[in-house]
């Protein structure tokens, strides 16, 4: 085989690693977010800045922010549908719920057009370093 091939190939599986690592972080991450706590999201932030420390660069990254908007969209939809009815609120530290409740609705469409945008912008990220992974430029 060629050099050059043989050494795209083992960039590609350190890429794919490192993207799953990512896509782990950002789903765990995303999940204790809104459940457990906003202040969750602290050693997600070390997380990701250990995924995007690593060569291929950015590919753990884009992993996570896959990882975060996927969890984000699934928890905030989920809870729509279920609380479509009967619930006032949806988070348990939204001052506004407590005020407030038809909050809920406006506030869940806000929160799912971020998760969305998350989604899209790993989604984009992880195109865009797949083809500099595929064409065998570091993606840093």
């Amino acid at each position: 085989m060629d050099q050059g091939i043989d050494s795209r190939l083992g960039l590609g599986r350190t890429a794919r690693r490192l993207w799953i690592a990512g896509l782990i972080v950002g789903l765990l991450g995303g999940f204790a977010t809104l459940v457990v706590s906003p202040i969750a999201a602290v050693p997600e932030v070390l997380l990701w800045i250990v995924v995007a420390a690593r060569s291929p660069r950015f590919l753990g990254l884009a992993g996570a922010l896959v990882g975060h908007g996927v969890a984000w969209s699934i928890l905030i939809v989920t809870s729509s549908v279920s609380c479509a009815s009967s619930c006032h609120y949806t988070l348990p530290y939204g001052p506004a719920h407590l005020e407030n409740g038809e909050a809920w609705v406006t506030e869940t469409r806000v929160w799912f057009a971020i998760a969305v945008g998350i989604l899209i912008a790993g989604l984009v990220v992880t195109a865009w370093l797949a083809l500099r992974v595929r064409r065998g430029l570091r993606a840093s």
